[in-house]
């Protein structure tokens, strides 16, 4: 018979693998500079929640914690260089969808400007 911790540690594996199917799903559905980034940031919290499982499991809570932390630091500095990133190209471009982006991209390119 199973411990109600295993079924805790099984839920936890489940939302790790939800997180991160979704955060990968929003990365190649490419239509959509926010759906990347939601979906790089997705990604980014499903890999912080198997750290704390993972410490969770070796009994090393500390360190995982310090690591989720500077994980999470990172994490707040690529969501704002992101979002930067798309304002400026929804200002200057007129666009945040990724195929249009792709045809000016094309376009100045045959051109030379």
């Amino acid at each position: 018979m199973t411990s109600p911790g295993d079924l805790v540690i099984a839920i936890d594996f489940v939302a790790v693998a939800t997180l991160f199917g979704l955060g990968l799903f929003c990365l190649f559905s490419k239509t959509n500079l926010i759906k990347i980034v939601i979906g790089i940031e997705l990604m980014g919290k499903g890999v912080t929640l198997s750290f704390i499982l993972g410490g969770f499991l070796n009994s090393n809570v500390g360190l995982s914690q310090g690591v989720v932390f500077t994980i999470i630091a990172i994490e707040a500095v690529v969501a704002a260089l992101a979002l930067a990133l798309v304002i400026i190209s929804k200002g200057s471009l007129g666009t945040i969808n990724v195929e249009e982006l792709n045809a000016k991209a094309l376009k100045e390119g045959e051109t030379g400007d």
